[in-house]
């Protein structure tokens, strides 16, 4: 039994290596600690309709923002409800906190990166005091979009966020042209 165990997860990581070192791959796991939701159950038309991509959402048990990418930060609204981070390889990820909390104006959110900065998986983005936000009607609903996801093969590949900040969710593959 634990060579069993022991061959999958060899087995597992030669796969995951395989596509760390793959310039066309790019995985994207969850930027919060939270319950995976379908994009499609999101309470706003923009976000479950696809229109701007293919993703996932988390609704937030914790209310910090970790990079999900390595890439580069290419968007940071004025409101810092929302960030953009663009991989080396093109793929664009949004990150968007909340449900209409553009209205919030940037009250109760703090960004720890700007506009430009390069970014490793896992790097603190943004705090927001969820707390504060909910009292004050909205929801923390977070999606996370891949906004040109047109150009990529997109897997999910779990719908389960642990408590580490390590939730795989998506493994992209850009498409040949």
């Amino acid at each position: 039994m634990f060579q069993k165990i022991f061959n999958t997860i060899t087995n597992n990581k030669k796969k995951n290596n395989v596509y760390e070192n793959n310039p066309n791959y790019v995985d994207v796991y969850s930027p919060v600690k939270g319950k995976y939701i379908e994009l499609i159950q999101v309470e706003d038309k923009t976000f479950s309709s696809g229109i701007l991509g293919k993703g996932f959402a988390v609704e937030p048990v914790e209310y910090s923002i970790f990079s999900p990418i390595n890439g580069k930060v290419t968007m940071l609204f004025p409101t810092l409800h929302a960030i953009g981070i663009t991989h080396e390889n093109g793929l664009e990820l949004l990150i968007h906190v909340g449900i209409d909390t553009v209205n919030l104006n940037g009250k109760h959110f703090k960004a720890y990166v700007s506009e430009g900065d390069i970014v490793k998986k896992g790097d603190l983005l943004l705090r927001f005091d969820g707390d504060k936000i909910l009292d004050l009607g909205f929801k923390l609903t977070t999606p996370v979009i891949i906004t040109n996801s047109n150009d990529y093969e997109v897997e999910f590949t779990n719908s389960v966020i642990d408590v580490s900040n390590e939730s795989l969710i998506i493994r992209a593959e850009k498409s040949e042209v």
